[in-house]
Parts: structure tokens; sequence; C-alpha cells
């Protein structure tokens, strides 16, 4: 595998300020920057907001910015087009509070951005202005049905506030003019805009953008009147969207209710689950969650299965490897074999276990 330090040395533009003389080292493989540290992350914005903004990233650890100012990654002038997959790791005391447009750990986005396994912790805290979101402030630019913005196995847990167009997942869909692909995500914070804010989207815009096998959980405000948007939108479509009834997030007809008995439970798991395993919610857990959030690898690649629960969740991974890793369903069999390595750290008691599928087998 091929590794090398990129060094960018002089004058690298942040959100309009100058780092003259600094020096970064952020390690590449394979042309993808790996993300480690709460100062890589602040590294990689500073990358793309320097000019390369077709960089792509991934998470190797959960990251902690406690004390640490954050500029969003892409903005009106350099908008991010690139692959980010924060592999499920948690991002942990992210804090912001401007007044600002387009906050959230992303600004700005346009055609071909690719953000998928980002977890945003409910020890985040995130206040902007208008086109604010736990995930991504909004796109500048697009084509309609010709080109995408995607978004995949994302969680918001953070409070966010903002002006217009506020929301959990991603805020606005500037002009429309873009194709907004939301999947498998959920958002769990408490949402508060001055106006035209929702759970999931503040602005979806048109027919082109879709969100599927999505749900929320927390309470949205214009001001202080409870919201009931889902996701703001004019005619895209929802597939296998879910509400806590509480939180009254209804207006789309074809989003349904669920009860916190339903969470709690299972059933929202498994309504979610129904057509390919992408959450998982293990006795203990209170809600379901993207299967990557949900186990981390040890320092030498392996899983650490000790209990029925990991085991499972084990093989739901091997399962779905050419959704989360490979990132289309259209994958040929040959292609989707799962190099996944694990290993058992305790004796396993399955007596009484009745619902456990075997890990591997055969697609079709």
């Amino acid at each position: 595998m091929k590794r090398l330090k990129q060094l960018l040395i002089s004058s690298l533009i942040l959100g309009g300020g100058i780092f003259g003389n600094q020096a970064w080292a952020l390690e590449h493989v394979d042309g993808v920057y790996q993300i480690g540290t709460a100062d890589e992350l602040i590294e990689f914005a500073g990358i793309v907001n320097g000019g390369t903004t077709n960089a792509n990233a991934v998470l190797t650890a959960d990251i902690d910015m406690t004390g640490k100012a954050w500029t969003p990654i892409g903005s009106t002038t350099r908008v991010y087009e690139g692959t980010f997959d924060g592999q499920g790791y948690r991002i942990s005391h992210l804090t912001i509070n401007t007044s600002d447009p387009y906050q959230g750990l992303f600004g700005v986005v346009t055609d071909g951005v690719y953000i998928k396994n980002v977890f945003i912790d409910n020890t985040c805290s995130i206040a902007g202005g208008a086109y604010t979101a736990g995930i991504v402030g909004g796109s500048n630019g697009g084509s309609g049905n010709t080109k995408k913005v995607r978004i995949e196995n994302c969680g918001n847990e953070a409070t966010v506030n903002g002006g217009n167009n506020t929301a959990g997942i991603f805020g606005c869909n500037m002009s429309g003019s873009a194709a907004i692909i939301i999947k498998n995500c959920y958002n769990a914070g408490t949402v508060r805009g001055t106006g035209e804010s929702g759970a999931i989207s503040g602005w979806l815009g048109g027919g082109w953008s879709n969100v599927s096998n999505t749900y929320n959980t927390g309470n949205v405000y214009n001001g202080d009147v409870r919201c009931e948007d889902f996701g703001r939108n004019d005619g895209c479509k929802f597939t296998k969207c879910y509400y806590l009834s509480s939180t009254e997030t209804s207006n789309q007809k074809s989003v349904a209710s669920v009860s916190a008995d339903d969470i709690s439970n299972g059933t929202l798991r498994d309504s979610l689950n129904s057509s390919q395993p992408c959450f998982f919610q293990g006795s203990s857990d209170v809600k379901p969650l993207p299967l990557l959030f949900c186990r981390k690898k040890a320092n030498d690649g392996y899983y650490e299965l000790s209990n029925v629960e990991d085991v499972k969740w084990f093989s739901e991974r091997v399962w779905t490897y050419r959704y989360n890793e490979l990132g289309a369903s259209d994958v040929s069999n040959d292609e989707c074999n799962a190099p996944l390595n694990a290993r058992l750290t305790a004796d396993i008691d399955f007596d009484g276990v009745n619902d456990y599928r075997p890990i591997g087998g055969l697609w079709g």
C-alpha cells in the first residue's frame, strides 16, 4: 500500500485567514488523507478551504474537538466535492458559535461530494446563521438530476441553532440546484432556527432529491414555535422515513410515526432493516444506529467479539459490506466479498438465540 507524507508549506488560506510558514504533514494512503486527531481534522479543513476541494479523507479514530476552534470544511468560494468517510468514529465536543451562514462539520458542498459514516455526538453544540446543520450547512451549485450530493449512514445528536433553513443533517439546497440523496441517517438533536427549519433538512429542493431509511427523534422549532417539517421540499421523495410521534415532525405524508416504545423495543430498527440491514440495536441500546457506529477495530485491524451481540453485529457487517464500504447496491457478487477480520475474546453462549444469521452467504 502506497504511503506518503504530503508537505504543504506557506500561505494556506483557511476561511479567510492566512497561516504563513505553517507546515502540514497529513498522511496519505493511496491518495486518501488519514485523520486521527482533532488537529489533523483541522488540517484537512485547511487543505480543502485552501483550494484542494476534491480531497478525500477517512477518520481513523474518534475525534475530540475540546478547546478547538472550527472552520467548516468547504465554503462558498471553496466548495467541497470530495469523499469523506467517518468510518463510524465519533466526533465529540465540536463547538461552533457564530452568526455566519453555512455552518456544520461541512460548510458548503457541491456536485459529486460523498459524505458517509459521520457521527456527531451529543457533546457537540452547533450555532450559526442561515443554512446551519449538524453534518452539512448546504450546497451551492449543481445540475439537477445529473449530479448528486450524497449523505449516507450519518447521525447528528448535537443541538443545532441557526437562522433560516436550519436542520439536523443538511441545511439548504441553494436554489434547489442539486439532487440531495440522504440515506440511512438519523437526527436526535434539538433543532432551532428562525424559519423554514427541518429535522433532516431545511430545504431539499425539487423532485430529484430523495431521503430514504432515515429517522428523527429530535424536536424542531422555528423560534419558539414547534415546527412540523421532517424535511422541507418541493416534491422530493421520502421512502421508509420515520419520526418520533412526540416531535410532531409529520408534514410529509410518506413519513411514518413511531412511538418511544417502537424505538426501544426494536420495531423501528426492524422497519429500517426490512430491505437491507443497515442499522444495529443491541439489548442495551436506546435506539438503532448505523452499523459502523457500533463497534470499532482493535489496533491490529481485527474486531474483537466477546458476546452474542458482538457476533450478530459482525455478521451484519459482513452481509452489508457492499453497501457500507463499496457504497452501492449494484456491485457484482464477485466484487463484494468482505475482507473483514475478527477474533473471539471469550466463550460465546448462543443458548436461546433464534435470530442469528451465519457470517457470510450468497447474494441473489
